[in-house]
């Protein structure tokens, strides 16, 4: 269902949950958030490699370590400013 469609259920009650003014500020929202999960999901790959190869005592060097503690954790910032935005602009 799209934001149009949702916002349209105003007799349906939508009014208990959300103001339906705020839809379209919630869908700019929502666009915000599909980005941030594709890009999450984009850095987990350099993550699960520099994981993989550190198993093997001859690539376990500091700069893979570095790297992928880098890169998780801009994953995890990216993520949780993506979803403290929703959640504000949301509910």
């Amino acid at each position: 269902i799209s934001f149009d469609e949702f916002c349209g259920y105003i007799d349906g009650g939508l009014e208990n949950y959300m103001d339906p003014e705020d839809c379209q500020v919630c869908a700019d929202t929502s666009t915000g958030l599909v980005t941030s999960v594709v890009m999450s999901v984009i850095t987990t790959f350099p993550t699960l490699t520099t994981d993989f190869l550190r198993m093997y005592p001859n690539y376990d060097v500091n700069c893979q370590k570095v790297f992928g503690s880098v890169v998780s954790f801009l994953s995890f910032l990216l993520s949780m400013y993506t979803w403290l935005g929703y959640a504000n602009q949301c509910f």
